[in-house]
């Protein structure tokens, strides 16, 4: 497929490229568009007459929304996967500096579709279509690289740090939940207001631990339940939740139920960050509940660095519903392609401290009793297991087990 070879053959010409920046004098890499054509004319199986067109288009002005005016509608997935592909590394800045999307007029909170009407001197029917293509586009990303990790390897980012290798060898993901800007008609509007009064969507996500999204489940009303939400996710086939094999498991927070393959903190006891600024843990509970947030907070770290590099998503559009939904779909798309491509990106360097961390933590939903006996069998499996890795960290630190 087209997509796939245009990937490999970028990231071959990137990876010599860095190579190659090392012995000279500019320091930083530069993406141009005629790079970006020389990789694509390696790509067999390329339809000649539309690579001719994007060529010529991009070449014209690579940051215009215009230049996909001509381009058929009616081309392949593959093809279109080409065209932004194209789009993305024609740009003469580094991605050490800059982002292509974020400093795209379409991103800005204070541009709209008339202003990018003006500017590129159409209809805002032509920008609201052409923008719909580019977004069916990198929706396209969503297949190829929001997928799980390998579950049968560690990650480098457990196995390498002691504080949770090998307490935490078998976690393949950590789950969350945030809440990202809507648009809502006024009479739809009190689904979607949360806790704060504002209008917004809730987006359970769920993250490997190189900051990379492995599943996404947007467009919940703001005021909807995280288990609602988390068990519709978990049940509904058409979602293609990643489940976690036999023995491996995610970790999640106390809003989530304790159930088979995720693995929740002890409640009652401390967790956050703060919790623990002052004061060391004291026992094993306490030990376990800091060493688990700082397995989760991956997550909390993937959120931040998503929200910081896409305005759109604190200041929506007054796009419908759907298309709201789906423009959260292609930032998590696009975060992992720069999260592959690019792993000195400043911003990913800035929000993997966990100390650089704005997002505050969300109050923990107590969970209601389970109301049968199968649910409280899963539930008693993870508790055991959640007991058994507190005793071990509690056993490394010579403190007192949990009786």
């Amino acid at each position: 497929m087209a997509s796939k070879a245009i990937q490999v053959m970028v990231k071959s010409r990137l990876e010599r490229d860095a190579s190659l920046s090392t012995t000279s004098k500019n320091t930083e890499m530069q993406f141009s568009i005629a790079r970006a054509l020389e990789v694509l004319e390696t790509v067999n199986n390329v339809d000649e007459e539309l690579y001719e067109k994007a060529a010529v288009k991009i070449m014209a002005d690579p940051m215009s929304g215009s230049n996909l005016e001509e381009l058929d509608r009616e081309e392949t997935e593959e093809d279109l996967v080409m065209c932004m592909t194209l789009l993305m590394y024609a740009q003469e800045s580094s991605l050490h500096t800059r982002e292509p999307i974020r400093d795209s007029a379409l991103t800005g909170p204070e541009r709209r579709v008339r202003d990018i009407a003006e500017h590129f001197q159409h209809s805002p029917e032509t920008i609201g279509r052409h923008f719909n293509t580019v977004l069916e586009a990198f929706l396209k990303l969503r297949e190829v690289n929001i997928r799980p990790p390998p579950f049968d390897k560690i990650a480098p980012e457990i196995k390498n740090d002691p504080k949770k290798y090998p307490f935490f060898k078998d976690c393949i993901s950590a789950i969350d939940g945030t809440h990202i800007d809507a648009r809502v008609p006024l009479h739809k509007q009190v689904p979607y207001r949360g806790r704060k009064g504002q209008t917004t969507q809730n987006v359970m996500c769920a993250c490997s631990h190189d900051m990379k999204f492995t599943f996404v489940n947007s467009g919940w009303e703001g005021s909807a339940n995280d288990c609602r939400e988390f068990a519709t996710a978990l049940a509904d086939p058409t979602l293609h939740f990643p489940h976690p094999p036999l023995g491996k498991y995610y970790v999640v927070d106390s809003g989530y139920p304790s159930i088979t393959g995720f693995l929740t903190p002890f409640k009652g006891q401390r967790y956050h960050l703060r919790d623990f600024e002052s004061r060391r843990a004291q026992n094993a509970k306490e030990l376990f509940n800091q060493r688990h947030l700082s397995v989760r907070n991956v997550i909390e770290c993937s959120f931040a660095s998503l929200k910081q590099r896409f305005p759109i998503l604190s200041k929506m559009p007054r796009f419908p519903l759907s298309t709201q939904s789906r423009i959260v779909i292609a930032c998590c798309a696009l975060h992992n392609f720069i999260r592959d491509e690019q792993k000195a990106d400043t911003n990913f360097v800035w929000f993997g401290d966990y100390n650089n961390l704005q997002r505050p933590p969300d109050e923990d939903f107590i969970l209601p009793e389970y109301g049968n006996s199968s649910q409280r069998n899963r539930a008693r499996k993870m508790d055991e297991f959640r007991k058994y890795i507190a005793n071990e960290l509690a056993l490394s630190r010579n403190m007192a087990p949990i009786e």
